[in-house]
């Protein structure tokens, strides 16, 4: 008889061994041992070094101006190799990843119809927050990372967004741009 391992995000029982939730697709593992401190972020190149880039130094470089995103602002998102740009206003809290019939967990930015299964984007991957006067994201425990101009995003740790930030998803590109 197969032990039953239940997602701490869900509750869905998962057979044993299995590392990501059958419904929702939540990590089982612990990965606490895994995870970075409180605001570290490491870069895909300097990873290897083991030279950590602090999440402070990236709050310091949003104060720019034209980070900030308006009240009327709408956001713009080129997904590569995509005829046409996602223009919409966010929420308070939205959440990108892929539709599955499976999953009870509802997305806000479905980007299924991008490849994004192939593309390795979790069923929720990244959580978009609207702050005051800015725009943060913060990867949902993907099992892919989340990256925004190439650092690695830190899981449930939000960083603000500028104005033609890259991001990726797993292995999907997109750019964002601030529309008045």
């Amino acid at each position: 008889m197969h032990e039953l391992n239940r997602c701490p995000y869900c509750g869905h029982p998962n057979r044993s061994g299995i590392l990501y939730c059958d419904e929702c697709g939540h990590s089982l593992v612990d990965r606490t041992a895994e995870t970075l401190r409180a605001g570290e972020v490491y870069s895909e190149i300097t990873a290897p070094l083991l030279r950590p880039i602090r999440t402070d130094e990236r709050l310091a470089e949003s104060t720019r101006e034209y980070d900030r995103f308006y009240e009327n602002a709408r956001l713009l998102i080129q997904i590569r190799d995509a005829d046409e740009p996602l223009t919409l206003v966010p929420g308070a809290r939205m959440t990108f990843g892929r539709h599955d019939v499976r999953n009870p967990h509802h997305v806000d930015i479905d980007l299924t119809p991008y490849n994004a299964f192939k593309m390795g984007v979790s069923r929720i991957h990244a959580t978009l927050y609207r702050e005051a006067d800015r725009l943060l994201l913060a990867d949902a425990g993907s099992a892919n990372g989340t990256f925004i101009n190439g650092l690695a995003l830190v899981p449930h740790h939000p960083i603000p967004l500028c104005n033609a930030d890259e991001i990726r998803l797993g292995n999907l590109i997109m750019h964002i741009y601030f529309m008045e």
